[in-house]
């Protein structure tokens, strides 16, 4: 499964990927400062394994909100699975998240190792 971090803070992004390395989810995660990149990357890896896009929401240019709306309006021929890690934690952000069938879960950052653990436990990890 291809795995992208999508995030405009580049110490947790860079502390993110070390983390999702560590924990066995991905040896070479993707990452991306901004949404547009998030999008390109999809683009360009989905015609060939499942993604796992960890997203944070606020991000300038286009933000996580606008990758979820473009994720939602396009057909793939592989599942994308969404985790919101965000530093949000308004109850409006959680239920819009919801909205979206791509999201699979919704953490505030950082993303802890317990985490990281617990979800390659998960039936849509192990079978992707």
């Amino acid at each position: 499964m291809k795995t992208i971090i999508a995030d405009d803070d580049k110490t947790l992004l860079l502390l993110h990927s070390t983390f999702i390395k560590r924990s066995g989810i991905c040896s070479n995660p993707l990452n991306c400062t901004d949404g547009s990149f998030a999008i390109e990357a999809i683009k360009s890896t989905i015609t060939s394994e499942a993604i796992l896009l960890f997203l944070d929401l606020n991000m300038p240019e286009i933000n996580g909100w606008e990758v979820l709306d473009f994720i939602s309006a396009e057909t793939f021929p592989n599942p994308i699975f969404v985790i919101i890690v965000t530093s949000s934690v308004r109850q409006e952000d959680r239920n819009k998240a919801k909205d979206y069938d791509s999201v699979i879960e919704f953490v505030t950052k950082p993303i802890k190792a317990s985490f990281l653990a617990e979800i390659k436990t998960r039936d849509f990890f192990i079978n992707n």
